[in-house]
Parts: structure tokens; sequence; C-alpha cells
């Protein structure tokens, strides 16, 4: 009777060891869960800011657009009504044509748009990096592209070229007076590493600009015209930012 009392003991004992186990291990997995979900959900939040920053970046930058266009519609005659009487349009005099600008209101145009291409790209990469300090967790491999993470650099690029499709960020053009500019960098360049990382997406590059510290100098290779370049630049903004350029 002892015996029986002791081995059932015994297994009730084992019972809850293993049960515990089980639980702890569980609960570990969960924890790993909402872990991953909390990163995921970081992301979405800086992809909702970065939508948000860049409606408000854009309607700025058609305000002061419209303020550095105004002295080309200064120059501009009048429309004439566009109802008149056949008499009265014969006796309407020639339009004259409109004067051109002046090389020096035409270069301060020019200069007053690339300055504001220049803060617009500043102001973007000074976002970026608030919420990288904020949240480095969300700058991370496993959450900007867990793809590549998983398979790895060489196997995500086959992947790629099984596809079809780029494994380098191409520049579509970039700012004058820019760093980047300054460094060498072209329109048609195809960055492929930065600051020693290899990069195949454009997000992966911007996440990797706001790292580190502002303006200390970082190599960046890329591939111009099937020729590996070397460039030495400062790390920040690397240019203007619309749709396929460099921001």
């Amino acid at each position: 009777m002892l015996r029986t009392t002791l081995l059932a003991a015994a297994i009730a004992s084992i019972l809850v060891t293993t049960g515990l186990a089980h639980l702890r291990g569980e609960a570990a997995q969960a924890n790993d869960r909402l872990e991953s979900l909390a990163r995921a959900l970081d992301a979405q939040r800086y992809a909702i800011r970065e939508m948000e920053h860049h409606l408000a970046q854009e309607i700025e930058a058609r305000r002061q657009l419209a303020n550095a266009l105004r002295p080309l519609a200064e120059h501009t005659a009048p429309q004439a009504p566009t109802e008149l009487s056949t008499v009265a349009a014969r006796n309407v005099p020639p339009r004259a044509q409109t004067a051109p600008l002046a090389a020096a209101e035409a270069e301060q145009i020019h200069d007053s748009l690339a300055q504001i291409s220049a803060d617009r790209a500043m102001q973007t990469w000074q976002r970026r990096r608030e919420a990288f300090l904020a949240s480095p967790a969300g700058f991370r491999l496993e959450v900007l592209n867990p793809l590549r993470a998983e398979l790895g650099d060489e196997m995500y690029e086959r992947y790629l070229g099984s596809l079809g499709r780029s494994t380098s960020v191409l520049v579509g053009s970039v700012g004058e007076g820019s760093d980047a500019v300054a460094a060498g960098l072209q329109g048609g360049d195809r960055v492929t590493h930065y600051d020693g990382q290899r990069v195949f997406h454009l997000h992966e590059l911007r996440a990797l600009s706001v790292q580190g510290e502002r303006g200390e100098y970082i190599h960046v290779q890329v591939l111009r015209e099937g020729e590996l370049v070397y460039l030495l630049l400062p790390r920040g903004p690397l240019g203007t930012s619309p749709v396929n350029t460099l921001g």
C-alpha cells in the first residue's frame, strides 16, 4: 500500500514538473510572439508617421514653390476676356509678348527651388533619425525585411534575381549642392553597400543612413556602368527624394 502511494506521488510529481515546463515553454513562446507583434506595430506606426510627414511636407513645398514662382507670374500679361463681340475683337490691339525673366531672376528661382529640396531632404532625414532614436528595434533587419533576415543575403539576392527584380538602389537624381554630389554620387548609380552593409531596397538604405553619428564619414559602394565605384560621404540625407531618388 505504501509502495503504491509513493509511486502515485512520484508520478504526480513528474506530471506537475512536466506541466510546469510545458507552461513555461508556452509562456516563452507567447512572449516572443508579443515582442514580434510589438516590433511590427512600431514599424507600422513609423510608416504612418512617415506618410503624414510626407503629406505635410508636400503641402508646404507647394506653398513655397508658389511663392518662388510668383515673380514669373507677375511678368505674364493679363489674359483678354473670352467673350468679345466681333467688332470689339477687331479693335483689341495685339498683345505684347511675355517678357522673359532676367538671368538673375531665373537664377534666384532656381536657387530657391534647390534650397526647398535640400530643406525637405534634411527635415525628412531628421524625422527618420528621431524615430530611430525613439524605437531602434523598428529599424532592425528582421523588422524591415523579415524574408531577407531568414534567407540570408546571398540566398535573398538569388531570390530577387529569379524574380527579375533589382538587387540594388537606383539613384534617380541627386540634389545640387548636396553632400552626395560633392562626394561624387551621380544619377544612374546603383547603391549596393552603405557603411559596409549590403542594401537591396531604398527603405533599407534610409534606415542605415539615420544610424550612427550625424556627419561621420562612411563608405558607400555603387555600380556605375557596370564598374564598382567607392565613395566616402558624411552620414545624413543623400539628396532629393521624389519617388525613386535618394533622400
